[in-house]
């Protein structure tokens, strides 16, 4: 029994040695396909680990794990349930732990995935996406432990990041630029070659009064269809196209509701990344801008109509102011060659300087139209001052004397100052006369005084202060501030009291000023006043002595035969006169057509041209003149004469034809100068043009005068001093007067009636040409009232025309019936 006992229990060991052998085997074998599977886990880039569900504790992490985590295997796994806390946030571990739930019943082959956060014992966080799977269940088939696979895609979720920043960048700064176009109200556009657009700003859309979205859809036919201004656009897409430069142009193009618009447009080529061409456009809406150049345009014109209206003005002015005076200095001319005794040659001269002074005047309102318009030239010559200051206070002397004042000259001490200086005399003496006149005009008693001294004498251009102090009324301070603008005086009573038109200290402003100057006042009411002045002029060099020149040698011109066309008869009358003086044979027309009569049938030396005639005016006359067959004939000189004396009428004649020109009016000395000049005479020339004489025309009409108790609607004094009191030729011009004047008003009134401004202006001026000849004063405003009907910036006032016209009418026929008193019929 013993030894059955023994052999099985040593069959059993040997069963139980090969049983333990297999397992060592199985040991060993497990063993090695375990550290085969560590050395693979460990070797993988990726977090391999298994998770303990009953534990919340790692079972098993490779390697990686301390590169990955900063943390050595065992003490990961010796962490126990804290391995979650102490890797992750605390939100990042609730994620874990709801992950690590789900898995508890995943089936076996099923993934579940999660992405979390670890810290790393540096501080930095790194970004693990974790697959998990079932590994290892329990009796009952729960999942007690789960691997898992936690890839770092920490680099991945850095550039996600960064993809997604910059993406949200992107949409920002579209969103920018979107509102940013959107806002602006030019007109901002991306057209494809098709002419689509592809992309619009809202002012675009609502150009075109569509959405933003309809007109994206919209084709290029369809806009065209809609909108004919796209044909515009369309070309110059294509030379933007085409040519791959910019455009920039100016165009008006018709909205979504058929309104007008003008757009600056500037289109350039926009290249995408892939070499495709489009058109980027902006439109810039400039139509305010256009209405606004429109509107400046339009005032320029009518600012450009009040210049030339105000220009009329001056020249209608100028002509009716010189054209009397024309008189008045031919007729004091011509009287002075008569036998006078001592108080008339005195009473003559003062007639002279009169009308000298109202020259003056006329060239005053002149002057202020030049300075205004910046036209005024200096001249630049060499004078003697202190002769200048003398003329000046000697021309004033005799209106200083019938007030009782004292007007006086204070010159500085010899060699003060260089006595020939070069500068503008004429100018000078102009705004001296302006100060002395007002100075002597507005002192009641006391005395004017006029002083100079220089500043600097030995240097190259001494400055010199001129001052003319009187006693007169003087300016109170709030007056003294305006004192130089034009029209202005220092009040309303000064102007009622004292005249004048206020623009003389303007004038004289702008003169010292335009010589480098500066003009100032002081003022004590009731004291007096001082007026002050400096000027810049240089010493003149030293001149050779000049000797006088002789007097003209008028009867040179004797033998010559003159035409002359005027419509004036007291200038045809003064012509006549002056030219038979001096031996000319003269030919008068009244008009033009007359003058190319007689120019047809005499050869004439010169023709002596009126240029405001009726019919044919002066510039046509010549030119008509100037086509005669005979090429001698036709290149005739022509002296233009007359009353316009505006810049720039000189050369406008010279270019119609005429090779001269005078303005009323002029010297004798003057008219012979010119005469000489076109002729070709020189000083030492004896030898004169032989032509065949004229019949002498009748003595010189005379001025007519009122009869004895009655209004002095006319005077004959003038005509009469003219004729030698030859009573024969007076009674021949006022029967010439009674012939042809009520004719005349009969035409005024005729082209009253059919309204015709032209030739009622046209008749007005030949009824002041007669008129004046007798001085019928009150006529004179009433007719260049007449007158100024053709060139009136507004429609005719015809009930006051009428009115006007009536007038004319009343007087004329009752200047007749007193002349035809004062000369009756003779038997």
């Amino acid at each position: 029994m013993d030894s059955i006992r023994y052999r099985q229990q040593a069959r059993q060991l040997r069963q139980a040695r090969q049983q333990l052998e297999r397992l060592r085997q199985q040991l060993a074998a497990a063993t090695e396909r375990a550290e085969a599977a560590t050395h693979l886990y460990d070797a993988l880039p990726s977090f391999i680990f298994v998770f303990d569900l009953p534990s919340s504790s790692l079972h098993y992490c490779n390697r990686v794990a301390e590169t990955q985590l900063g943390y050595p295997a065992a003490e990961l796994r010796a962490m126990g349930p804290r391995v979650l806390e102490v890797l992750m946030p605390t939100n990042e571990a609730e994620g874990l732990r709801r992950h690590y739930s789900e898995a508890e019943t995943l089936p076996d082959g099923k993934l579940l995935s999660f992405d979390y956060t670890m810290q790393h014992p540096t501080g930095t966080t790194r970004w693990l996406r974790l697959t998990s799977t079932a590994y290892a269940r329990d009796a009952q088939g729960y999942v007690t432990q789960v691997l898992s696979n936690a890839e770092d895609i920490t680099r991945w979720k850095i550039a996600d990041e960064q993809r997604r920043s910059a993406n949200r960048r992107l949409a920002e700064q579209n969103r920018l630029f979107r509102q940013v176009i959107d806002t602006v109200p030019n007109l901002i556009y991306l057209k494809d070659r098709k002419g689509n657009y592809v992309l619009a700003n809202e002012a675009t859309a609502r150009f075109y009064h569509l959405s933003h979205q309809e007109l994206l859809r919209a084709t290029l036919p369809e806009l065209e269809a809609r909108f004919p201004s796209m044909a515009q656009y369309r070309r110059q897409d294509r030379q933007v196209l085409s040519s791959e430069q910019e455009i920039d142009e100016e165009a008006p193009l018709t909205d979504g509701q058929g309104n007008i618009r003008w757009f600056r447009t500037v289109k350039r080529p926009f290249v995408l990344t892939d070499g495709t061409v489009q058109v980027l456009g902006v439109d810039n809406d400039i139509t305010e801008l256009k209405h606004t150049q429109q509107a400046l345009e339009k005032a320029k014109e009518v600012a450009e109509q009040n210049a030339q209206a105000r220009q009329n003005f001056l020249t209608n002015m100028s002509h009716e102011i010189r054209t009397p005076l024309n008189g008045i200095v031919g007729l004091t001319g011509l009287l002075a060659k008569t036998p006078l005794t001592n108080e008339q040659q005195l009473l003559l001269t003062h007639a002279q300087e009169s009308a000298d002074n109202l020259l003056v005047l006329i060239n005053d309102v002149l002057d202020m139209a030049q300075l205004g318009a910046g036209r005024m030239r200096l001249e630049h010559v060499p004078f003697d001052l202190e002769q200048v200051l003398r003329a000046s206070c000697q021309a004033l002397l005799p209106a200083a004397a019938d007030k009782g004042i004292s007007l006086r000259l204070q010159l500085p001490p010899a060699g003060a100052g260089p006595a020939r200086v070069l500068g503008d005399p004429h100018r000078l003496r102009q705004v001296l006369l302006n100060l002395l006149g007002n100075a002597v005009k507005f002192t009641l008693k006391g005395q004017v005084l006029l002083t100079y001294e220089c500043f600097n004498p030995t240097s190259s251009a001494p400055q010199y202060r001129f001052s003319v102090l009187d006693t007169g009324i003087g300016i109170a301070p709030e007056q003294l501030r305006d004192l130089f603008e034009p029209f202005t005086q220092a009040s309303a009573s000064t102007a009622r009291e004292f005249g004048g038109s206020g623009l003389g200290l303007s004038i004289s402003r702008g003169l010292v000023e335009l010589q480098g100057g500066q003009l100032t006042a002081s003022s004590e009411l009731g004291r007096g006043s001082t007026f002050r002045f400096t000027l810049p002029l240089a010493p003149a060099p030293v001149a050779s002595p000049v000797l006088p020149e002789p007097a003209p040698n008028y009867q040179r011109l004797r033998g010559y035969r003159i035409l002359l066309a005027e419509d004036n008869a007291v200038n045809q009358l003064l012509m006549q006169t002056m030219l038979r003086g001096w031996g000319v044979v003269v030919d008068t027309a009244s008009t033009g057509n007359a003058a190319l009569t007689l120019f047809r049938q005499h050869h004439y030396a010169v023709v002596l041209m009126d240029i405001q005639m009726p019919g044919l005016d002066g510039v046509a006359t010549t030119q008509l003149l100037r086509q005669h067959p005979d090429p001698a004939r036709a290149a005739t000189p022509v002296v233009a004469l007359t009353a316009h004396a505006m810049p720039g009428d000189a050369e406008h004649y010279r270019t119609a034809g005429l090779d001269g020109y005078l303005a009323k009016p002029f010297r004798e000395q003057a008219l012979f100068a010119l005469l000489v000049e076109l002729l070709g005479l020189t000083p030492a020339a004896d030898t004169h043009r032989s032509v065949q004489q004229a019949t002498p025309e009748p003595a010189a009409s005379q001025p007519l005068t009122p009869a004895a108790g009655r209004p002095p609607l006319y005077s004959l004094a003038s005509i009469r001093r003219l004729s030698g009191n030859d009573e024969v030729f007076v009674r021949r011009l006022v029967t010439l007067f009674i012939e042809t004047t009520p004719p005349a008003v009969t035409r005024l009134e005729q082209h009253l009636r059919q309204r015709q401004s032209t030739e009622l202006a046209a008749a007005a001026h030949f009824l002041k040409s007669s008129t004046d000849g007798l001085q019928l004063i009150s006529l004179r405003p009433v007719l260049v009232a007449l007158q100024a009907v053709a060139t009136g910036a507004t429609a005719p006032d015809w009930p006051e025309l009428a009115r006007l016209v009536g007038q004319v009418r009343v007087t004329v026929d009752e200047v007749v019936r007193l002349l035809q008193e004062e000369f009756p019929t003779q038997a």
